[in-house]
């Protein structure tokens, strides 16, 4: 004789279905489940204990047996087994379930897409975890800090770089931020594709928030800016370095003396160059070819400024570079490489 052939109350149905799901028979529940009325309470607490315990078989029976009893798929239950499938890597399934789920007018909730997005992120489904991401940001849910970083580190792995800034920027608009990972990131992303036009809002958040990036990317930055042409912000970014070793990169004072050229700031390229003579080891001294280039760019401006003394003292510089150095103005032609 069945439960409901002696005619248990709901309240009873309730108590047993309860104890079955705490003590974890499962099967034991389901029977409960098959006997008592349908309620959008007594799905939930099963399928909650399925995807809990990761019986997504079991869970597909509830799924089924709403259907069988002619009971309406409310947005919980949706959730519920998004959730299960999402916990399982069954991104497809999990997928299907959200169009199933917003073609009934039903919307998930923001955990649940949250939990998709983590799994698609572990099994590198970027596309879907993207479209996860853009649709939270819609909605007024914008991803947390560090579930931001981690889809904008996938997007750039895969050098998607529309997608990443998009994302950067839907994390500044909703007031998430940004952290060191996310900016270091980006400076690779525009460096490596050649992306130097979508830099500037990551300097303006770099410096507007005091982020913290180390000097390789401090460097990235700088060169960056200078293929921008802008001049002003390069240098801000290379003030974001204090004077010794890690500031006298050549290639950086090379690109940003290159700049001011192309600005006009012939007074500041020469401080620039006189810094750098400065503050560079013996091991990283400018080299003839950097003075050729700076003689240049000082002769196309017509500048009457020129490198006509050393920073140094004569015998602190090796031999080869005092030709450059020393050479006064209209002296002639360029030294030779």
């Amino acid at each position: 004789m069945t439960s409901l052939e002696v005619g248990l109350s709901s309240e009873t149905y309730s108590h047993l279905l309860h104890n079955y799901i705490k003590s974890k028979q499962l099967a034991q529940a389901m029977k409960i489940l098959e006997e008592m009325p349908p309620s959008d309470i007594s799905f939930s607490r099963f399928l909650q204990a399925c995807v809990d315990r990761g019986d997504m078989d079991m869970a597909l029976r509830a799924w089924d047996l709403i259907d069988k009893k002619g009971h309406k798929k409310q947005a919980i239950l949706y959730n519920h087994m998004i959730k299960g499938f999402g916990k399982q890597g069954n991104i497809k399934e999990a997928f299907d379930l959200i169009k199933e789920m917003e073609s009934s007018g039903l919307m998930s909730s923001s955990d649940t897409l949250c939990n998709v997005l983590d799994v698609c992120l572990m099994v590198s489904e970027v596309d879907r975890a993207f479209e996860i991401g853009m649709d939270l940001y819609k909605r007024g849910h914008p991803l947390n800090l560090s579930r931001a970083a981690r889809l904008i580190h996938s997007l750039s792995i895969e050098r998607r770089v529309d997608e990443s800034f998009q994302v950067f920027a839907s994390s500044l608009e909703s007031r998430v931020g940004a952290n060191t990972g996310i900016c270091h990131d980006l400076i690779d992303l525009a460096t490596e594709c050649s992306s130097p036009n979508k830099i500037l809002q990551v300097y303006d958040c770099i410096q507007q928030r005091d982020i913290k990036i180390d000097t390789f990317h401090r460097h990235a930055l700088v060169s960056l800016l200078c293929q921008m042409d802008a001049f002003v912000f390069a240098q801000e970014a290379m003030n974001g370095l204090a004077m010794g070793p890690q500031r006298a990169n050549a290639e950086s004072y090379l690109e940003l003396v290159g700049a001011g050229f192309r600005a006009g700031s012939s007074e500041e390229c020469l401080a620039i160059v006189k810094e750098f003579i400065q503050i560079a080891p013996r091991a990283r001294r400018p080299t003839i070819d950097f003075f050729n280039f700076c003689l240049r760019g000082f002769r196309v401006l017509k500048d009457s400024c020129t490198l006509s003394a050393p920073v140094l003292a004569p015998d602190q510089l090796p031999p080869s570079f005092l030709p450059c150095c020393l050479r006064p103005a209209g002296g002639g032609g360029e030294p030779g490489g």
